[in-house]
């Protein structure tokens, strides 16, 4: 999932935020962190302006700084056009960084037309890194049609870029979030043998290149997928693996809350009521500290009400 970004300079270094968005400006741009400033201090022209400023945006990203990762990739595409290098990898690149902060910001067709647009920019890949660059826009494609429950398509753009990560590596983490995308795509069209499947092929790959967040994410559905065959043992086994990795990495957060709320409604499927409740609630408490009015106080509301519904407790 993963702040020098937000640019609110400290007290004791407000004359260096002002340099350093001098120097982003000598480009036209929007203000950077200080580690691009730097970079943008030390080079000429457009063009080499242009591929600190993607660079810039997809830090953003990481960063969930959403609005300036557009910004700052919007930027970048101008650049390009005014030096005369719009097209190829870099390009689509920067639409691939604007695409993913639509995407996270709510806005699907501006999502899927800059997705499209890099897709354009993509079409003739043939080196090794313009090929990784098409993967990553079929992969970002795959997502935003999951994410609007196009399963159809979501599954045709996972497939396509994880034809291409599978050639270039079958074990490199690329492979891994590919298939985890084909899994999650399997599991919410019910297919659940065929989920459980591959996403113990993903597990395996992310365990093996160290990948600790991806672990816990590939566990957790793992065990979703356990949980909806039936498997009850196997899923609570997995679950315990995802938290004791999420507890390390993202303490009382919003992915442990959902980790959480699984495990109590294993517990319920199997009538550990008791154990369920424990669950639920210590979910129910993270989801209100986290997102009060949200889809996944809904969710635990019907968790908890089936609870309630199964103990005779209707009226509580």
């Amino acid at each position: 999932t993963v702040s020098v970004l937000n640019w609110i300079p400290s007290r004791h270094n407000t004359m260096g935020c002002i340099c350093q968005k001098e120097k982003a400006r000598r480009h036209g741009g929007p203000p950077v962190p200080a580690r691009f400033a730097g970079r943008l201090a030390a080079v000429s022209g457009d063009a080499a302006a242009a591929a600190v400023y993607v660079d810039a945006a997809m830090h953003y990203e990481d960063e969930s700084e959403y609005e300036q990762a557009e910004a700052a990739a919007a930027h970048a595409l101008e650049l390009m056009k005014r030096s005369g290098m719009y097209g190829g990898g870099l390009t689509a690149r920067a639409y691939n960084a604007r695409g993913l902060a639509a995407l996270n910001m709510g806005r699907y067709a501006a999502a899927k037309g800059f997705f499209e647009k890099a897709l354009v920019c993509d079409r003739d890949a043939k080196s090794d890194r313009e090929l990784r660059d098409k993967a990553v826009t079929l992969e970002n494609l795959g997502a935003l049609h999951y994410t609007l429950h196009d399963y159809d398509a979501a599954l045709k753009r996972y497939e396509e870029a994880l034809a291409i990560t599978k050639k270039a590596n079958p074990h490199s983490v690329a492979t891994a979030q590919n298939a985890l995308g084909i899994a999650n795509v399997h599991y919410h069209r019910g297919f659940l043998a065929e989920a459980r499947t591959v996403y113990t092929s993903a597990l395996g790959i992310f365990q093996r290149a160290g990948e600790r967040g991806s672990v816990a994410v590939a566990l957790c559905n793992l065990a979703n997928a356990h949980r909806c065959i039936g498997e009850l043992n196997a899923a609570l086994a997995r679950y315990a693996e995802a938290l004791r990795i999420e507890e390390l990495l993202y303490p009382a957060s919003l992915d442990i809350a959902e980790t959480y709320h699984y495990v109590g409604l294993a517990h319920l499927a199997r009538g550990a009521f008791g154990e369920a409740e424990d669950w639920l609630h210590k979910a129910r408490r993270l989801f209100g500290r986290h997102a009060p009015g949200g889809l996944e106080m809904a969710k635990s509301d019907v968790g908890v009400g089936n609870l309630l519904m199964l103990t005779g407790r209707e009226g509580e």
